[in-house]
């Protein structure tokens, strides 16, 4: 479970980037912002006319990998952490009490 979890995690880390790259590639819509500043009508150029359709589509999907990943390692964790719990938590004992005083003995010091 350590290696999916880990995996997930490579993946998940990759998944991020890619979607910071296709945020900043893409066009904006009032036609500012960061897609000019980084590029973004060059991508028009080199993925041709339908750049636009193919980066939002991209985009959507890498999104939704990025959900399913999420909540992936969630779910791995939460196993992990069930497993784990009784291994690995140090058992509670009752406090030690007093003897009680014997009957007939003065009480206090």
């Amino acid at each position: 479970m350590i290696v999916i979890k880990a995996i997930f995690i490579v993946l998940l880390v990759i998944i991020s980037f890619l979607l910071i790259g296709l945020v900043l590639m893409q066009k904006s819509k009032s036609g500012g912002g960061l897609g000019g500043a980084f590029g973004g009508g060059m991508t028009e150029s080199i993925l041709g006319s339908r750049a636009g359709n193919f980066l939002s589509r991209a985009t959507m999907y890498l999104g939704i990998a990025f959900a399913v990943l999420t909540l992936g390692i969630t779910f791995i964790d939460a196993r992990l952490l069930k497993n784990n719990t009784s291994s690995t938590l140090p058992a509670v004992t009752q406090p030690a009490q007093a003897p009680a005083p014997a009957p007939g003995a003065p009480a206090g010091n």
